[in-house]
């Protein structure tokens, strides 16, 4: 199974390009590594209708939920050298708002993007919700969340990357 969430910041400015866009996610590792380095910058492409729903409505700096699978590449440089990359196809992206941080639970903006989502009677944060509630097998507990959002918060400043 090739299946990714990730939730966390927008890093980059969205660039857009032969029906791609893609961007850089920074999410929060749960431990400080040896270097120093507490949160890893994934990058993400998206296509379609996706891409155009996402360069529209996403800016660098904000928080994001993404459902995706990961795509393995290969090219040549300019030297003539093989060179392997990957990204993180996204099929789902959710518009998260942290809110203040007094231990109540993340709030949904009112966007909730998918593409199989066209029903006028769907109801996509109700999804959402089921998603979450329903897959979890151990819940994090909301003030290990909000330390996680403030970490990285922290982290993004001293980045200086910009957010909301």
């Amino acid at each position: 199974m090739n299946n990714v969430e990730l939730i966390g910041r927008i890093a980059t400015d969205v660039k857009a390009g032969n029906g791609v866009v893609s961007s850089l996610i920074a999410v929060h590792r749960i431990y400080k590594s040896k270097d120093g380095i507490e949160a890893d910058f994934i990058p993400l492409s998206l296509f379609g209708h996706q891409a155009e729903n996402f360069s529209k409505m996403v800016q660098k700096g904000q928080q994001v939920g993404i459902d995706g699978q990961i795509k393995t590449s290969e090219y040549v440089d300019q030297n003539g050298e093989k060179r392997y990359g990957w990204s993180v196809v996204v099929s789902h992206f959710y518009l998260l708002n942290s809110g203040s941080h007094d231990g109540g639970q993340p709030k949904l903006s009112q966007q909730t993007v998918s593409d199989s989502t066209h029903s006028a009677s769907h109801n996509p944060q109700q999804d959402l919700y089921n998603q979450y509630h329903h897959q979890q097998t151990t819940p994090t507990p909301q003030p290990v969340i909000n330390k996680q959002l403030d970490d990285l918060d922290s982290q993004l400043v001293k980045a200086g990357i910009p957010f909301d």
